[in-house]
């Protein structure tokens, strides 16, 4: 009895990864990010981001080795790779930083441009597997 359990427990374990892999494999923004960001080529900050898909809606947050903050007004277009990402920091005193982040994910990295009340600049991420 053991032995036709075990073997069973096996076959559907055997059968199941694959199907795991899969969903994993199609879905191609969820994950844990890292890169940088900056104005100009010798001015970055290093960032962490976190993102998760559930096929409709794009949650995640980002760090700069702080406290993560979570994202906002976020979209993903599996079609065509496009990310928007909205995020608010806060400053100094009473101002707050919104932050506009649009780019395009190829393969495992996320590549686009940024801007706020003050600056702009670019940021590239790659994805951890």
């Amino acid at each position: 009895m053991r032995l036709t359990a075990a073997v069973v427990m096996l076959f559907c374990l055997f059968f199941a990864l694959p199907f795991t892999a899969q969903e994993r494999a199609s879905d191609p923004i969820s994950g844990v990010w890292f890169g940088d960001y900056g104005s100009n080529p010798r001015d970055r900050t290093q960032v962490r981001l976190t993102l998760e898909w559930d096929g409709k809606a794009l949650i995640g947050n980002v760090s700069t080795g702080d406290e993560p903050i979570e994202l906002e007004k976020t979209k993903f277009d599996p079609k065509t790779g496009i990310v928007h990402m909205e995020i608010t920091v806060p400053g100094q005193g009473k101002l707050d930083y919104h932050f506009i982040v649009d780019g395009k994910l190829e393969k495992d990295v996320i590549a686009g441009t940024w801007h706020n009340e003050i600056d702009k600049g670019d940021f590239q991420v790659k994805k951890i597997p």
